[in-house]
């Protein structure tokens, strides 16, 4: 991978002229999701995703049966090929037999600039041109919300107000994020031309200016945090009600940045925080059981997004999480990972009592058509429990962070350590995405 774009090396050749070089065949990664084991010989695989293209390779999970879910092989098919979503061939019995197809990459062209590798969204060219756009409509209507404030005044009152929204701009020193109900300001001031356009900032912004004391000091208690930076966190469970949410914020945290879900509900479970020094957040998505988070590491530009996840107590409604975290899944596109209290187990050896199949039959289901995979971890194995004693004491894991393909691939190094619980009953999780760095 370079630049998040799968990059293909060609061995080279003696009379091999690079300027003339043409690509008109590539390898594409493909899945075959609920393929029968029995076809996973190499003769099989050769056979079906031969109505594809020319099959290369498979990984080697599928050639150990480690992963049963899907079958996972290297695929050569023509640059300008169509890429079928269902094949059909016949078994050994003369039935025929659906199977879907997953690509995991396809080469797309922009319409734009007719390259391969991006679309239209990701041109340069049509970015650019947009923003000009843009920029000219916010001067128009910044102009026409002057003039219709000031009618009637003169041009002095009008300059006035202009030096006034600049002034207050420029005020704001050192810059900070302001967050409400899930929208998404760019972190910082503007000055300049911009500043003399005016800035529109919501009523009751959330500022967030003090100490974050508390989480600080749990963080620097163990000897492994001492050197490394914590950049992003995400807080469950705060029971932090909308009316005192501005307060417990400026309480919080000095020169972090914050977002809530207490827009989709009242007590506000789930609160994400951020250096906006380390990294840009956008806040996608907000619900009740879900913040959706994409994120631009502000020092090597690296993008990925992040689900934050406190789900209901309640199975009949977490099934509208699980529905939510599928929905997401359609549209994802880069390196993803689901994060958070699950308030569900996945496995049966999760818990240390017995678990029935249909209590985690809906969660299985998710990570298993999401294709998510657990993040290689240490430290506590269950990151649960009701702090009681001796016999009564109960241990479950419904704390995990899982990831999808693109994040193995982008992030290789990624860990997540379950810390000891101490006074809490959840395990805190830390994760190191890259070597000598946390988030």
């Amino acid at each position: 991978m370079f630049d998040r774009k799968p990059m293909i090396v060609k061995p080279s050749k003696s009379d091999m002229e690079i300027t003339k070089e043409q690509m008109d065949n590539i390898p594409i990664w493909v899945r075959m999701v609920g393929l029968d084991v029995k076809y996973w010989g190499r003769t099989s695989l050769t056979k079906i995703t031969g109505l594809i293209g020319k099959s290369l390779r498979t990984d080697a999970a599928t050639t150990k049966r480690e992963r049963l879910t899907y079958a996972r092989v290297l695929v050569e098919v023509k640059l300008n090929h169509e890429y079928p979503t269902s094949i059909w061939f016949e078994n050994e019995a003369g039935k025929i037999v659906e199977q879907k197809i997953h690509y995991e990459w396809k080469p797309v062209m922009c319409e734009k600039c007719r390259n391969y590798g991006h679309e239209l969204n990701e041109c340069p060219k049509f970015i650019n041109e947009e923003h000009e756009k843009n920029e000219k409509k916010q001067e128009l209507e910044m102009q026409e919300k002057i003039v219709q404030q000031n009618a009637g005044e003169g041009t002095q009152q009008g300059q006035t107000q202009i030096e006034k929204e600049e002034q207050q701009i420029q005020n704001q020193q050192g810059g900070y994020e302001q967050m409400e109900r899930g929208r998404y300001y760019k972190q910082g001031y503007r000055t300049g031309k911009y500043a003399r356009r005016g800035m529109i900032i919501p009523e009751e912004p959330l500022k967030i200016r003090n100490a974050f004391k508390t989480l600080e000091k749990q963080q620097n208690s163990e000897e492994e945090s001492t050197s490394q930076t914590v950049g992003m966190f995400g807080l469950l469970e705060t029971k932090v009600k909308r009316a005192k949410a501005q307060r417990a914020a400026l309480n919080l945290c000095s020169g972090w940045s914050c977002s809530t879900n207490l827009s989709k509900h009242k007590g506000g479970r789930i609160w994400v925080l951020w250096k906006p020094m380390i990294f840009d957040v956008n806040i996608i998505s907000v619900t009740e059981q879900l913040i959706q988070c994409e994120i631009q590491h502000r020092g090597n530009r690296m993008v990925f997004a992040v689900t934050i996840v406190y789900g209901f107590n309640d199975a009949a409604l977490r099934k509208s999480l699980w529905e939510e975290i599928k929905k997401i899944n359609e549209q994802m596109r880069g390196p993803w990972a689901v994060m958070g209290y699950f308030n569900c187990v996945l496995n049966r050896e999760d818990m240390g009592s017995q678990v029935r199949m249909s209590e985690i039959r809906d969660f299985k289901n998710c990570v298993e058509e999401c294709e998510l995979q657990e993040m290689k971890s240490s430290g506590a194995f269950y990151t649960w429990n009701n702090k009681q004693r001796s016999e009564d004491r109960v241990y479950s894991r419904i704390d995990r962070v899982l990831i999808n393909t693109e994040w193995i691939i982008i992030l290789p190094n990624s860990e997540v350590h379950y810390r000891n619980e101490g006074t809490y009953d959840h395990s805190p999780a830390i994760i190191r995405w890259a070597e000598n760095q946390k988030r």
